[in-house]
């Protein structure tokens, strides 16, 4: 043999073996490039539910990391049953996007069926057993929030949520939802999703501010893939609270007591307009003014005799009607007594001089005869009356004069109803009005029936109503709304030991009194003060709510002399 045919051989050999390791190389290369990674698929949250012909399953498609399988063929098998999905009626369904399904099983129902995922190019094949209950025993949940009063500004509470739920629910993975429900407004989220299974408890840290408005609010818990359709459901009530704080508005730079001063006090607290509650204002330990907060503010109104110095100190605390407002701390403001100029006194000592010189006067002139005294009349009486002062003649009816009770001036367009009973209330029989003068006349009626009454009705004047009079001249005596309401409180003191009958008291004296008493009521007596010295005289509707308004409470026994 040739050294050329050994070269030969040996090149041969060589190229044989390198092609052997390429192909080799090629192959392996190949089968790598065809391996897969594949996934497991879970039925979670399977649930059943009797139906009239039937029952219901439903549940959900997830993988190993809890994401929703949507878009997955997912069959039922059931022996005996006719198994079909809910939305197409086919024999095996379609995940949605939320990866649920739902099959309606009717005929023979079995005790068990089994659910199937044939499995697709990234997931494998799964199965799960699964027992058809008609009377399944739902999921259960217990809300614990801890204290239920809750400091809007204070630190974040801890809520608890337990699922309790059957040995078959034991090895599904649930979410649990935490959200408000506040009066007026759509449920919200408060809280990220938590998983837990049956018989395990969820944490969630809440900020009371995350809650909104200070006020009663709804935590709601929530078990379920669909918040909307949740597999269980529970709530817990919670009170958010919040300090309302106190500030001056308005407030003068000096004030003179004895003839009334206003001033406004604003009430804020973070998240909320204060729109409930009161404002009392006090000097001392005698309460001023007790006034409503709206929108934030009350404007209070003082009056009272002026102490011994320069300056006065009043103060002004509110008084909340709602659980959830604290009312905070009371507030002071010192104030400066304006004084009044001397020079101011200089007309009352020109007029004093001028009346004493003429006095001087008539006392060193001749003595005249004296005239015989006008006799006075009568007083009348001192409450609004209908006197008969002459008794009628001949056919006459009614006729006479109406006149205001206090200063007997006559009332012009005083209008006078003579009504009967009727079916539907009172019927009008007879109607006149006063001329400028008082005067008025009513037509005689042969007959009234019983219960027959007489309506006066004025401006500025309380209504008087009363039984029929005989027929006559009358005269008709009208108390105005300020004095009826003045009386009225005065009569209401007098009865509860609050007034001394014979030295009287004024309505701030008689507030005061109900404040240190602690009464809810102690208001009230302002109020009347207020409307009886307005500058507009009360209306009718406004004397009817003070009058309808008369505490009726337990107070101590009538003062003693």
């Amino acid at each position: 043999m040739s050294a050329n045919a050994i070269v030969d051989r040996t090149s041969w050999l060589s190229v044989a073996l390198a092609t052997f390791v390429m192909s080799s190389s090629m192959s392996a290369t190949s089968r790598a490039t065809s391996l897969r990674v594949v996934g497991t698929a879970q039925f979670q949250s399977v649930r059943s539910e009797a139906l009239p012909s039937g029952a219901k399953l439903t549940g959900t498609l997830r993988d190993d990391s809890r994401q929703a399988l949507a878009g997955q063929a997912v069959s039922l098998l059931a022996a005996g049953a006719k198994a079909s999905a809910c939305d197409t009626g086919e024999p095996s369904g379609v995940t949605d996007s939320a990866g649920r399904f739902c099959f309606i099983l009717s005929g023979s129902l079995p005790d068990r069926a089994t659910l199937q995922f044939d499995g697709s190019d990234f997931y494998v094949r799964a199965q799960r057993d699964v027992q058809i209950e008609l009377n399944p025993s739902p999921l259960t949940l217990a809300l614990d929030v801890g204290n239920a009063s809750w400091d809007r500004n204070g630190p974040a509470r801890h809520v608890q949520v337990s699922l309790q739920g059957t040995s078959d629910d034991y090895d599904d993975m649930y979410e649990v939802r935490l959200a408000v429900l506040r009066p007026g407004e759509p449920e919200r989220l408060l809280a990220e999703v938590a998983v837990i299974r049956a018989s395990e408890n969820a944490h969630f840290e809440v900020a009371p501010l995350a809650l909104g408005a200070p006020g009663p609010s709804t935590l709601v818990a929530i078990v379920g893939d669909d918040p909307g359709q949740p597999l269980a459901r529970t709530t817990a009530q919670v009170l958010v609270r919040s300090r309302a704080t106190l500030s001056w508005g308005v407030t003068p730079e000096a004030i003179r007591p004895e003839l009334g001063f206003d001033l406004t006090a604003l009430v804020s607290t973070p998240g909320l307009v204060v729109g409930s509650g009161s404002v009392e204002l006090i000097s001392g330990s005698k309460l001023l003014d007790s006034v409503a907060v709206r929108d934030g503010s009350a404007s209070l109104h003082g009056r009272f005799l002026a102490p011994a110095g320069e300056r006065v100190s009043l103060v002004a605390r509110y008084v909340p009607d709602q659980a959830w407002l604290d009312p905070g701390e009371p507030i002071e403001l010192d104030l400066p007594l304006a004084r009044l100029s001397p020079w101011l006194h200089a007309p009352w000592v020109i007029l004093v001089a001028l009346a004493a010189a003429w006095i001087f006067r008539a006392w060193r002139r001749p003595g005249r005869n004296r005239s015989r005294p006008i006799p006075t009349p009568p007083a009348t009486a001192a409450t609004p009356h209908v006197s008969v002062v002459a008794p009628a003649t001949g056919h006459s009816g009614w006729s006479g004069t109406v006149r205001d009770l206090h200063t007997r001036a006559p009332i012009g367009g005083a209008r006078l109803v003579i009504t009967q009973p009727a079916v539907d209330g009172a019927a009008i029989v007879l109607e006149a009005v006063s001329d400028s003068g008082g005067q008025f006349e009513l037509a005689a009626v042969s007959s009234l029936p019983e219960g027959a009454r007489l309506t006066v009705q004025a401006a500025d004047h309380s209504t008087l109503t009363q039984a029929i009079p005989p027929r006559g001249r009358l005269e008709v005596g009208l108390s105005t709304r300020r004095r009826s309401l003045l009386a009225h409180l005065l009569r209401w003191a007098e009865s509860r030991g609050l007034s001394d009958p014979v030295a009287g008291a004024t309505p701030q004296e008689i507030a005061g009194r109900l404040h240190a008493q602690r009464s809810p009521n102690a208001h009230w007596p302002l109020d009347v003060e207020r409307a009886v010295f307005d500058r507009e005289a009360p209306t009718a509707q406004r004397e009817e709510q003070l009058v309808t308004a008369s505490p009726a409470v337990d107070l101590p026994a009538p003062l003693k002399r």
